[in-house]
């Protein structure tokens, strides 16, 4: 009976893991689109000027697969944007006038909303 018991816990904390990720993953989508939007580029535009391929970016920005890190740090070479920004959503060291234009945004988004 233990063995059922530990079967179970592991696969709700299997499932407890996924949700947490699918959250984490789709947060990140949705700060990528926004910058995107800030920059006023198509997805293959922002992403052809990081030189990431235009399909992975819509899978980026679609929240069907977690951009790598290797991809993050193009956009951060690309677009002045820090890894902390991208993965956690922390803008405090995002230079003042893109951090601004973020949270217009953002503001104009959650108003049509």
């Amino acid at each position: 009976m233990h063995s059922l018991y530990r079967a179970i816990y592991d696969a709700v904390m299997a499932n407890k893991r996924n949700v947490i990720e699918s959250s984490a993953v789709k947060l990140i989508a949705e700060r990528l689109a926004l910058v995107r939007e800030v920059e006023g580029l198509s997805q293959s535009e922002f992403a052809g000027r990081a030189g990431i391929n235009g399909n992975a970016w819509n899978n980026y920005e679609r929240a069907r697969k977690r951009i790598s890190i290797d991809a993050a740090i193009r956009l951060v070479e690309a677009y002045n944007l820090t890894l902390d920004y991208i993965y956690l959503g922390d803008a405090s060291n995002l230079p003042y006038q893109l951090a601004s234009a973020l949270e217009a945004v953002k503001k104009q988004r959650d108003t049509r909303s």
